[in-house]
This record gives structure tokens, C-alpha cells and sequence, in this order.
């Protein structure tokens, strides 16, 4: 199950449930990033995907969390992302999918860590550190234009 609500702030959070390993376990990762801030590896992360519906700009927001029993809320301030967008033209956004990755490993652990502490990857779908990992889930919504 994933779940990810943005606030008015820029305040992203995701919450998964029912997250296992290959062998049928629930995955229970340390707690680096929730006690700290740095990643360790254990990590998994939801990648949100969306375009802001004023200026037709694709976005994608990477949101590390840390599980016990399968179960995790990811949070991350987003405001830098907001922050893309010209003083005048509206904020609202159309979420087109998600994607959840992990763990995280070490080997893009550095530059996993340079977009958690930015607030976001990059205005380019696609293109996120995090994805070097398994993908072990994915949800989109299709909306057809009237």
C-alpha cells in the first residue's frame, strides 16, 4: 500500500505497508534516517511523479523511509521544488504516478543523499538516483482530458 499526501508547505510524506523481503519476511531496516537524517542503505523510497498543471512542468520527488515489520512513513520537505515555479503561477499539481525502490544499497548512497537533502531530483521524469535498486512497487493514475 502507498499513500502520499502534500500539504500546503511543501511537506511530502510517504506511508507503505505490507513491504517484504524475497523470502515472504516483512522487511524491518534500521533507523539512520529517521533518528538522523543520513541514509545508510536500508532504506526504501517512494518516488512521486507528477507535473504542476499551470506551467505543464513534469516533477519527481524521491521519499526515503525507514520500516519496521513492514510498515514505514517517509517525510520530506518538498519546498525547494515549489520554489521551481515562477511568483504568479499556481502551485497545484497532478500526481501521474509513484514508484517504491529498495533498499537502497550503497552503491548510489551519495547521491541519494544530495537529493533528500535538496527537496527533489530534478524537473526531468527518469532521472533519480534512487533507481538503482529494485523496484518492488509502482501505481499511476491516468486521467483523461476532457
Amino acid at each position: 500500500m502507498l499513500y502520499v499526501p502534500i500539504c500546503g508547505e511543501g511537506r511530502a510524506r510517504a506511508t507503505l505497508a505490507g513491504v517484504t523481503d524475497a523470502g515472504g519476511s516483512k522487511v524491518t531496516t534500521s533507523t539512520s534516517y529517521k533518528m538522523t537524517g543520513v541514509l545508510d542503505g536500508t532504506e526504501y523510497v517512494t518516488i512521486l511523479e507528477g507535473t504542476f498543471t499551470a506551467a505543464s512542468v513534469p516533477f519527481e520527488v524521491a521519499i526515503p523511509a525507514d520500516l519496521n515489520s513492514g510498515t514505514g512513513v517517509g517525510k520530506l520537505s518538498v519546498s525547494a521544488l515549489f520554489s521551481t515555479i515562477a511568483p504568479g503561477v499556481g502551485r497545484s499539481i497532478e500526481v501521474t504516478g509513484g514508484e517504491v525502490w529498495g533498499p537502497l544499497g550503497g552503491a548510489t548512497l551519495a547521491a541519494y543523499q544530495a537529493v533528500v537533502n535538496a527537496g527533489y531530483d530534478d524537473l526531468v521524469p527518469g532521472d533519480t538516483a534512487c533507481r538503482q535498486e529494485p523496484m518492488i512497487g509502482v501505481s499511476g493514475i491516468n486521467v483523461p482530458v476532457p
